[in-house]
């Protein structure tokens, strides 16, 4: 029977492996609590969205006045609250992000 001792290399190994999987199991859960807070309009569009890699990155506003913010390579897009998915070409993100919260109130 082989028995390993613990070595200085083992042990960082370890904990690189730990690490990774807590960044993990970490990026997951946040990705999860960020779509419990998406109206059943916007999980719809996220769907369509997802297929062509977009992801979620975050969320502006609160109930009726939130915004979900998708980002694929360098194209930004947002989705309201009623699942309508604007693209904004012209201006950045943070313009758009400010029109659309203003522009619901």
């Amino acid at each position: 029977m082989t028995r390993l001792i613990p070595t200085e290399s083992n042990n960082s190994h370890n904990l690189e492996q730990l690490h990774q999987l807590h960044e993990r199991r970490h990026a997951y859960s946040s990705d999860i609590s960020l779509y419990e807070r998406l109206s059943l309009a916007q999980k719809v569009s996220a769907c369509h969205l997802q297929q062509f890699g977009f992801e979620l990155k975050f969320i502006r506003g609160k109930q009726l006045n939130c915004l979900a913010i998708f980002i694929c390579n360098k194209l930004s897009v947002t989705v309201d609250v009623y699942g309508e998915i604007n693209s904004f070409p012209h201006s950045t993100l943070e313009e758009e992000i400010k029109r659309q919260l203003v522009s619901e109130k």
